[in-house]
């Protein structure tokens, strides 16, 4: 069978991104899935040169400065107002640059990190009509997770679901990838469609570091590496379609690196978009954008770029706090906090202050983030214990209630009432766990994802609030959780494991097809006398890492 009529054939995920349509609610297309894909018949690499992060420009130092009289005037305010002042010409730092006067005596520890994990062997199940099972063309389903044959005797310490393809990073840093190409998703070139259904190695660019990490999104992976540098294969998609990865409609069937300011410690992937954590405690974020979830501000260039071109949003960028529009002669270092009035809705503004316009390099950043992470079209930071979120937000999944993208971080009063460790979600709804030890969800659940149901054993069809996740046995506690489109697993302390929500794809383990609104345990004969160290959700697959 020709190449482009196996891809039309097969059940994927299409991400809607009209909201109009996105708001009604009929069924979601998860039950019958399909993904546009690439006509091409051969895969083309993009380039990207090979920078290296930017050294911070070092401090002039000026031994006998001149004081302007605007100056003298400036010092005798500080007087006045005791002002607290170090000298004559110390810099006034703008609240969203970063403070870099210590930071380079911090080590990264990702490598340390990384050795920390517990090796384990990868089990996959569901549906593998693009080979996401990992076992050759012939397998194209399982009801109980089963092993891949050919790293049955690999330790394996990082596991990641795509869409349509999976990743991995073994103990000794290599990578291996398989499931569907026709994107570059795999970062590797294939020879034909039956070498994408087994794990091959991919290989990194000259000089770079060893992989720590590894993220998936629908036809795009990201690795991590121990120096912080990131690199990227695949293609980003949109509601129109093919969106680039580096450039406008292009694709990378080898991994690029993507330039920043500075070194990375945290990746995290939407279905079409990265979300990345500096060093220093900057959000940067990088692909489709349509409904906010870049969190760059403004609403018409969140869209491809709008006029600014695609290239604006395939470039990562540090997130916004507030939308501001420069006046014609304001010189980027006068007061913008005039500007903020200017800004398009007042509720893109509760909590949270101006912030600079461009990558940021030097000096305080109030809106340090400490974590982040990246659901299907949505995005969530945490700065300071509080949770700011952006993106699709049609069904409250963010905890906004007016059911309104957001295209900036903005403060989510109902998810700052809990502390996070760790986030998840697809299209429509989330699902955290608490450093309390506790599971609540949000959104949309006709399919039951969200794991509650009412007072009367109904489902949620949508709601606003957060709803606690209760387990079979409440001495379980969870430490791990993994969510697509529509269900979940959840990891306990003791090597166990909850599933629920959509059924269709065989996802939840049970053997049968039916959805289940409520927790039930993750079941299949490899599982036995293991303990389940890790689960990740794919769009029709699932994987776990499970002890030797």
């Amino acid at each position: 069978m020709a190449r482009g009529q196996k891809r039309t054939a097969r059940n994927t995920k299409k991400v809607a991104i009209d909201d109009s349509h996105l708001k009604t609610k009929t069924k979601s297309p998860t039950k019958n899935l399909e993904r546009r894909r690439s006509q091409s018949s051969e895969p083309k690499s993009s380039t990207l040169s090979d920078q290296q992060p930017c050294t911070p420009v070092p401090e002039t130092n000026l031994a006998s400065p001149i004081i302007s009289p605007r100056t003298e005037l400036m010092h005798d305010m500080q007087n006045r107002f005791n002002i607290d002042n170090e000298g004559p010409n110390k810099k006034i730092k703008t609240e969203m640059e970063v403070d870099t006067d210590h930071a380079s005596d911090v080590p990264l520890g990702l490598l340390e990190m990384f050795q920390t994990l517990e090796a384990g062997r990868v089990l996959c199940v569901g549906q593998g009509s693009t080979g996401q099972l990992g076992n050759g063309p012939d397998m194209i389903e399982r009801k109980k997770p089963f092993p891949v044959k050919s790293l049955a005797e690999v330790d394996v310490k990082i596991i990641s679901a795509g869409g349509m393809h999976c990743a991995c990073i073994t103990a000794d840093h290599s990578i291996y990838t398989w499931g569907c190409n026709d994107e570059g998703a795999l970062g590797r070139y294939c020879q034909d469609d039956e070498e994408e259904t087994y794990p091959h190695k991919i290989t990194l660019p000259d000089g770079a570091g060893k992989p720590v990490n590894v993220t998936c999104g629908d036809s795009h992976t990201a690795i991590l590496d121990e120096f912080g540098n990131v690199y990227v294969c695949g293609n980003f998609r949109d509601g129109s379609g093919q969106l680039g990865l580096v450039d406008l409609k292009s694709k990378s069937v080898l991994p690029v690196k993507m330039t920043l300011q500075e070194p990375v410690i945290k990746i995290s992937s939407g279905a079409d978009h990265l979300l990345i954590l500096g060093k220093n405690g900057v959000a940067y974020t990088f692909g489709s954008g349509g409904v906010g979830q870049l969190g760059r501000g403004g609403r018409y260039f969140s869209d491809r770029g709008g006029r600014r071109g695609a290239s604006f949003v395939l470039k990562p960028a540090p997130v916004r706090f507030s939308i501001q529009k420069r006046n014609r002669g304001l010189s980027l270092g006068e007061d913008r906090s005039r500007n903020v009035s200017n800004t398009s809705k007042k509720s893109d503004l509760e909590n949270t202050v101006v912030g600079t316009i461009g990558t940021p390099s030097h000096g305080k950043n109030r809106h340090h983030v400490e974590n982040i992470f990246a659901c299907g079209l949505a995005s969530f930071i945490i700065s300071k214990q509080q949770v700011y979120t952006f993106g699709l937000n049609n069904y409250s999944q963010l905890g906004h209630h007016d059911k309104e993208n957001r295209f900036v971080p903005t403060y989510s009063k109902e998810f700052s009432s809990k502390t996070w460790l760790e986030i998840v979600g697809g299209e429509h709804h989330a699902i955290g766990i608490t450093t309390d030890s506790e599971v609540y969800s949000i959104g949309r659940g006709d399919y039951g994802q969200l794991g509650v149901v009412d007072k009367d054993a109904k489902i949620f069809e949508q709601t606003e609030q957060l709803n606690l996740v209760k387990f079979p046995d409440n001495d379980k506690i969870p430490v791990s959780i993994s969510s697509s489109v529509g269900c979940c697993y959840v990891v306990t302390s003791d090597g166990k494991g909850y599933a629920w929500g959509l059924g269709t794809n065989l996802q939840l383990t049970t053997g049968e097809d039916e959805d289940e609104n409520l927790p039930v345990d993750i079941q299949g004969g490899r599982l036995d006398g293991k303990r389940i160290l890790k689960s990740s959700l794919g769009g029709q697959h699932g994987m776990f890492l499970v002890s030797v």
